[in-house]
């Protein structure tokens, strides 16, 4: 049979349309104080960036714990807003609709301030008992992994944030985010779940390979004091290979190939679980495999193996 059609390279899309025309707003373009709820990860590390950004801020928290240093927090039972504008919930997304509520219940909110959440599956329903204040309700989600707060402000500057909900709590968390070092992209409330579960999907299981490969390095009888480091160089040429090419293009490896006899030594040299995990994987990478313009007779006789037990 014919090759395939091959595809034209990958090329870098510009990046999300902008949702204000201004690259950079001025902190005095932002709410003139800000009070973050939520002591975790993610709240402190928004903190940080908004301070260090030159803008006044409160983080609340429920109990004690441990902050970064010179942080204000403050830990109160109660939801004390003070002076503060725009208020951000970056509590878990169980716990966004009971802060509303009890936001609700201060009689403090009104059509002067700004409500935003920062789940990346939730929308501005969440927010539903404060529909009545005349609030402006909407998300801002950075799409970044936050493991210490100290690195969110660093971490921030390479990474996109999904907005969406009221027009002027999206345009209030648009300017946020560009003045963090997020670059913001407008997202439809029905389309959070699955592009969250995507992210989930890229992120969490990247780790969980890593930690899979980690423990087959071992089983490999490779020196325990490299296999934590060993595949990490793979890892960060393939994401650079990614970001020049693009997923299809960036592929290699023996489904690329169409390379039956390193695939079937593979398969033999893995323990019935992790076999079943390569067939599975195998068979998203040979969709990929396809598009970049591997044979039909290879690739059909790849699935073939890939689907035998």
């Amino acid at each position: 049979m014919g090759r395939a059609r091959e595809r034209p390279p990958h090329r870098r899309s510009p990046g999300p349309r902008p949702l204000t025309p201004d690259p950079l707003p001025a902190v005095s373009d932002l709410p003139n104080h800000i009070t973050i709820i939520g002591a975790g990860r993610l709240g402190q590390g928004l903190g940080l960036a908004l301070e260090r950004a030159g803008l006044p801020i409160l983080i609340l928290a429920r109990r004690p714990g441990q902050w970064l240093p010179g942080l204000p927090v403050r830990v109160s039972e109660q939801l004390d807003i003070g002076d503060a504008e725009l208020i951000l919930i970056a509590v878990p997304d169980a716990a966004i609709t009971a802060v509303a509520q009890r936001l609700a219940g201060t009689g403090a909110i009104g059509a002067g301030h700004v409500v935003l959440h920062t789940s990346g599956l939730l929308d501005r329903r969440a927010l539903a008992p404060l529909a009545g204040s005349a609030a402006p309700l909407g998300s801002l989600h950075p799409l970044q992994t936050i493991a210490d707060p100290a690195s969110a402000p660093a971490a921030f500057q390479s990474a996109y944030a999904a907005v969406e909900g009221d027009a002027r709590a999206a345009e209030v968390a648009t300017r946020l985010a560009r003045v963090v070092g997020l670059t913001p992209f407008p997202i439809a409330a029905e389309s959070k779940a699955l592009y969250h579960a995507t992210a989930a999907l890229l992120a969490n299981s990247t780790v969980a390979l890593a930690g899979l490969a980690e423990r087959l390095a071992r089983d490999a009888g490779l020196p325990e004091e490299i296999v934590s480091r060993i595949y990490l160089p793979l890892l960060r040429g393939t994401v650079e290979n990614l970001e020049r090419l693009g997923p299809a293009q960036a592929l290699t490896g023996p489904v690329r190939r169409g390379d039956l006899l390193t695939i079937e030594r593979h398969l033999a040299a893995l323990e019935p679980a992790d076999r079943a995990l390569y067939r599975a994987l195998g068979r998203v990478i040979l969709a990929l495999a396809r598009e970049a313009g591997l044979e039909a007779e290879a690739a059909a006789r790849v699935e073939a193996l890939l689907v035998k037990e």
